[in-house]
Protein backbone atom coordinates (compact mmCIF):
# COMPACT_ATOMS: atom_id res chain seq x y z
CA UNK A 1 0.00 0.00 0.00
CA UNK A 2 2.76 2.46 0.94
CA UNK A 3 4.56 1.61 -2.29
CA UNK A 4 1.55 2.70 -4.33
CA UNK A 5 1.38 6.06 -2.56
CA UNK A 6 5.01 6.93 -3.27
CA UNK A 7 5.02 5.76 -6.90
CA UNK A 8 1.74 7.41 -7.92
CA UNK A 9 1.96 10.29 -10.36
CA UNK A 10 1.64 13.62 -8.59
CA UNK A 11 0.96 16.45 -11.00
CA UNK A 12 2.57 19.80 -10.43
CA UNK A 13 0.33 22.10 -8.36
CA UNK A 14 -0.48 24.88 -10.80
CA UNK A 15 -1.97 27.35 -8.30
CA UNK A 16 1.26 28.18 -6.43
CA UNK A 17 3.21 28.10 -9.70
CA UNK A 18 0.90 30.64 -11.35
CA UNK A 19 1.04 32.83 -8.23
CA UNK A 20 4.85 32.76 -8.13
CA UNK A 21 5.19 33.59 -11.84
CA UNK A 22 2.64 36.39 -11.51
CA UNK A 23 4.52 37.93 -8.57
CA UNK A 24 7.81 37.80 -10.47
CA UNK A 25 6.25 39.50 -13.49
CA UNK A 26 4.61 42.20 -11.34
CA UNK A 27 7.89 42.87 -9.49
CA UNK A 28 9.75 43.03 -12.80
CA UNK A 29 7.33 45.61 -14.22
CA UNK A 30 7.52 47.73 -11.06
CA UNK A 31 11.35 47.71 -11.01
CA UNK A 32 11.56 48.53 -14.71
CA UNK A 33 9.36 51.60 -14.17
CA UNK A 34 11.38 52.70 -11.13
CA UNK A 35 14.73 52.50 -12.98
CA UNK A 36 13.44 53.67 -16.38
CA UNK A 37 15.00 57.14 -16.49
CA UNK A 38 17.94 56.55 -14.10
CA UNK A 39 21.59 56.39 -15.11
CA UNK A 40 22.75 52.92 -16.09
CA UNK A 41 25.99 51.35 -14.84
CA UNK A 42 28.50 50.05 -17.38
CA UNK A 43 31.38 49.24 -15.00
CA UNK A 44 31.65 47.51 -11.65
CA UNK A 45 29.32 45.15 -9.84
CA UNK A 46 25.57 45.81 -9.88
CA UNK A 47 23.11 43.45 -8.23
CA UNK A 48 19.94 44.78 -9.85
CA UNK A 49 19.52 43.93 -13.52
CA UNK A 50 17.55 47.13 -14.11
CA UNK A 51 20.52 49.35 -13.24
CA UNK A 52 22.67 47.83 -16.02
CA UNK A 53 23.41 49.34 -19.40
CA UNK A 54 22.31 47.42 -22.49
CA UNK A 55 25.86 46.17 -23.02
CA UNK A 56 26.02 44.79 -19.48
CA UNK A 57 22.52 43.30 -19.82
CA UNK A 58 23.69 41.53 -22.97
CA UNK A 59 26.72 40.11 -21.18
CA UNK A 60 24.62 38.99 -18.23
CA UNK A 61 22.04 37.39 -20.53
CA UNK A 62 24.72 35.44 -22.39
CA UNK A 63 26.27 33.90 -19.29
CA UNK A 64 23.02 33.28 -17.40
CA UNK A 65 21.15 31.61 -20.28
CA UNK A 66 22.91 28.22 -19.88
CA UNK A 67 22.33 28.40 -16.12
CA UNK A 68 18.61 29.00 -16.66
CA UNK A 69 18.39 26.04 -19.05
CA UNK A 70 20.24 23.84 -16.56
CA UNK A 71 17.86 24.83 -13.75
CA UNK A 72 14.91 24.09 -16.04
CA UNK A 73 16.37 20.67 -16.79
CA UNK A 74 16.79 19.88 -13.10
CA UNK A 75 13.26 21.07 -12.33
CA UNK A 76 11.86 18.82 -15.08
CA UNK A 77 13.69 15.80 -13.68
CA UNK A 78 12.40 16.45 -10.17
CA UNK A 79 8.82 17.16 -11.25
CA UNK A 80 8.41 14.20 -13.66
CA UNK A 81 7.07 16.39 -16.43
CA UNK A 82 6.13 14.66 -19.68
CA UNK A 83 8.74 14.85 -22.46
CA UNK A 84 6.41 16.65 -24.88
CA UNK A 85 5.80 19.37 -22.28
CA UNK A 86 9.54 19.62 -21.63
CA UNK A 87 10.27 20.17 -25.30
CA UNK A 88 7.61 22.87 -25.59
CA UNK A 89 8.96 24.71 -22.53
CA UNK A 90 12.59 24.38 -23.77
CA UNK A 91 11.61 25.85 -27.16
CA UNK A 92 9.75 28.74 -25.50
CA UNK A 93 12.70 29.38 -23.16
CA UNK A 94 15.27 29.30 -25.96
CA UNK A 95 13.18 31.61 -28.15
CA UNK A 96 12.65 33.98 -25.21
CA UNK A 97 16.30 34.03 -24.20
CA UNK A 98 17.44 34.41 -27.80
CA UNK A 99 15.03 37.28 -28.38
CA UNK A 100 16.27 39.00 -25.24
CA UNK A 101 19.92 38.67 -26.32
CA UNK A 102 19.15 40.02 -29.80
CA UNK A 103 17.11 42.93 -28.37
CA UNK A 104 19.87 43.94 -25.95
CA UNK A 105 22.47 43.74 -28.72
CA UNK A 106 20.40 45.98 -31.01
CA UNK A 107 19.71 48.49 -28.23
CA UNK A 108 23.38 48.51 -27.20
CA UNK A 109 24.46 49.34 -30.75
CA UNK A 110 21.71 51.98 -31.05
CA UNK A 111 22.76 53.71 -27.81
CA UNK A 112 26.43 53.45 -28.81
CA UNK A 113 25.68 55.33 -32.06
CA UNK A 114 23.82 58.08 -30.17
CA UNK A 115 26.81 58.91 -27.97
Amino acid sequence: MLNIIFTAYNPLPYGPLILAVSLVIILSVILSFIFRRKDKTDKGFVMLYYKLSYRRKLIRDIWTSPIILLILSLAFRLANIQPATEIIIYVIAIIGLGTQVIYHYIMWKKHEENR
